[in-house]
Formats: structure tokens, C-alpha cells, sequence
């Protein structure tokens, strides 16, 4: 590890990470201390992550692609990890990701099942010294006033909610300016329609199952309560979890013949 540690504080370290057990939790298998050595191994998942999907091509080479109702699924997977880790699975103390963000979203591809790494290897990373990269991550994750709460996690997951539904990035400097922070962006467009609409993923466009407008508007509402500033009207986590059980009830409505799907034009 970068960061020196005498073995004891390590080990109760890791034996706190050990203790996470959820479908959608990397799980912890052992650890070594060694020579010297600090390592923590996990038991092998996916070597895709929520990055990839979302910013890579939406289609590889076996023709794997990323729909609206994947990326609902995605969205929900994730919830459920946090909402486990924000509630203290029935009484155990909270666990705040400190490494949220997409690369630490591990994705299976083919099912859609998700595994968040990362959990509690806050502590093990070196703290950042003039790090661009650092900033860049704290000020596009993080609320504009921080806590150091579960809230953190909240906003995180609203900017993470953002890029499945734009395919952009919390911050583009090839845009035009007012375009560049994608929660500022963004935020002032998610309740018309027809904004949202002209903001979605092209790509979404261009898939077998069309976006249905119910199922949008629910998402977009979500990514609104959960970037919002005070953090004091954050959801908790577990009401974003219905929330999306929700918006993919809708989005199945459509593959069943249900609803009438949104009238894709990206050209608007």
C-alpha cells in the first residue's frame, strides 16, 4: 500500500472491510502482511467498469450493447450497494465511500450485475499533494459544500446518474464553456421535457428498445433531488432504490407494449 501503516491498525482496518457482505459489495477474500507488505485481495468479479460503459464504446465486439433499461439496472445495482453501506446493514455503523466514482464500479457486462470496490480504502490512499487529478474528482463528486457524510455519496450518485443519461463527463474542457461542469449544466434542464430529451445520450437514439417517457422524467427527477445543494434534502438512499424499481417498471412498459416511447429526435 502507499500508505504506511503499522500492521494492527491494517489489520482492524481490514477486518471492518471484511465485515461488508452484499450482492453488490466487492467482497474481501484475505490480506497479507508480509515482508513488509500491506495487500488486500478480492475475489475476482468483472474487469469492466461503469466508465467503460458509459464512456467507451456502447458496443464491443460481441455486440454487448448499453440500452435505457441497462443503464436503470446499473443505476439500481449501485443504489443498493450504497443504501446497504449508507444504513449500517441493521445497526452497524455506517460506511461512507470515499472513493466513489465510476471506475470503482465494477460491471458484468453480459447480466448487468454491478459490484462496488473500494469500500473503506479510503484510509490506504496517499493523501494528495497539488494533485490535479484529486481536485478534479473532489470537485465534480462531491457537493459544493461537503460534509463528510452519506450525503457525499448521495450527490456522487446523482453526477454518476447524470453521465448514464447524457454519456458525458462531470467536467469536458472540449465543450463550450457553459457546457464544460455537467451538474450545473445539466441541473437547470432536467424538469422540461424537451430539454431532456435534446440532453440525453445520442447514442440511447440509436438502440432496439426506445426511451420511455415516463421512465425519464422519473430519472431525471432522481439525479435533481440527489445534486441538489443542501444537503439536508438529500434522499436517502433507500427511497432512491424505489425510485428506480420504479423507473424500470416504466421502462419494461414499453418493451411490453404499454406506453408510447419518447419521440427521438437528438437533432432538436
Amino acid at each position: 500500500m502507499a500508505v504506511k501503516m503499522a500492521v494492527g491498525t491494517f489489520l482492524k482496518k481490514v477486518q471492518a472491510i471484511a465485515g461488508l457482505r452484499h450482492p453488490n459489495v466487492e467482497e474481501l477474500v484475505g490480506c497479507c502482511v508480509e515482508h513488509g507488505q500491506r495487500l488486500i485481495v478480492y475475489r475476482h468479479f468483472s474487469e469492466n467498469t461503469l466508465d467503460d460503459m458509459i464512456h467507451g464504446d456502447t458496443t464491443d465486439d460481441s455486440g454487448i450493447s448499453f440500452p435505457w433499461e441497462s443503464r436503470i439496472a446499473v443505476a439500481l445495482e449501485v443504489a443498493k450497494a450504497l443504501e446497504y453501506l449508507h444504513d449500517g446493514d441493521g445497526g452497524d455503523v455506517a460506511v461512507v465511500h470515499g472513493l466513489f466514482r465510476p471506475e470503482h464500479l465494477l460491471v458484468d457486462a453480459e447480466t448487468m450485475r454491478v459490484r462496488v470496490s473500494g469500500c473503506g480504502l479510503a484510509p490506504f490512499a496517499p493523501t494528495p499533494s497539488g494533485s490535479t487529478s484529486e481536485d478534479y474528482w473532489h470537485d465534480n463528486y462531491y457537493p459544493p459544500e461537503e460534509a463528510a457524510a452519506a450525503t457525499d455519496n448521495v450527490y456522487g450518485f446523482g453526477v454518476l446518474m447524470l453521465q448514464l443519461l447524457t454519456g458525458r463527463r462531470p467536467y469536458d474542457v472540449a465543450r463550450p464553456r457553459d457546457e464544460r461542469r455537467l451538474v450545473p449544466w445539466a441541473s437547470a434542464r432536467l424538469q422540461d421535457l424537451s430539454t431532456l430529451r435534446r440532453m440525453a445520450d445520442p447514442r440511447l437514439g440509436g438502440t432496439l428498445t426506445p426511451v420511455p417517457v415516463r421512465s425519464l422524467s422519473r430519472f431525471a427527477d432522481i439525479i435533481s433531488r440527489c445534486v441538489q445543494r443542501e444537503a439536508e434534502f438529500s434522499p436517502a438512499m433507500a427511497d432512491v432504490v424505489q425510485d428506480l424499481r420504479r423507473a424500470m417498471e416504466e421502462a419494461r412498459a414499453v418493451s411490453d407494449g404499454g406506453e408510447l416511447p419518447l419521440a427521438w429526435n437528438c437533432s432538436l
